[in-house]
């Protein structure tokens, strides 16, 4: 049975709300691993050893293009995906967007879904992806898409920096 995005999200978010559990705490937890040797940058978006996707954007990923990232689907296939482009759109009042396209073999086949992604800079991470074609069947090419609500603090962040932009 294939579950859209859309469906898997609501379901999660039901069955969160059903068991009464508060989601920042999923994301917040107090064993932080040592981050000695990770750039300042990267080691607030890292908790345990695993990358912190709520606080990750297109700057982040765009650091990592074409670099390889291990990847293990949930019916135990293996991979390594090699990140192509990052594509940001413009942000919407508090809402940011931005897409990653990751190329494989051809004939790898992982099925739309989230997968335990590894990465040697990033780290350990759950993602989301989507086949979305095999041009010329020379790859396979696999698509996440992110849309994440900005805190106050990285609107005012981002306003301050496209003004210092506008004035140079």
């Amino acid at each position: 049975m294939k579950v859209s995005r859309t469906d898997f999200l609501k379901a999660c978010a039901a069955a969160l709300a059903g068991a009464r559990v508060d989601a920042r705490a999923l994301f917040d937890t107090a064993a932080e691993s040592s981050t000695s040797g990770i750039p300042a940058r990267l080691s607030a978006r890292l908790t345990g050893g695993r990358l912190r996707l709520d606080k990750a954007d297109a700057q982040l990923f765009r650091q990592h293009l074409n670099t390889a990232f291990a990847v293990r689907a949930a019916e135990g296939t293996r991979a390594r995906l090699v990140l192509v482009k990052v594509v940001e759109r413009p942000a919407t009042k508090n809402v940011q967007q931005f897409s990653l396209t990751f190329h494989a073999p051809a004939g790898t086949t992982i099925p739309q879904g989230t997968h335990a992604f590894q990465h040697p800079a990033l780290g350990g991470f759950d993602l989301f992806i989507v086949p979305i074609g095999a041009p010329n069947g020379r790859r396979t090419v696999y698509q996440a898409c992110f849309s994440r609500h900005r805190s106050p603090d990285e609107i005012v962040r981002g306003q301050a920096i496209a003004s210092t932009r506008r004035r140079t």
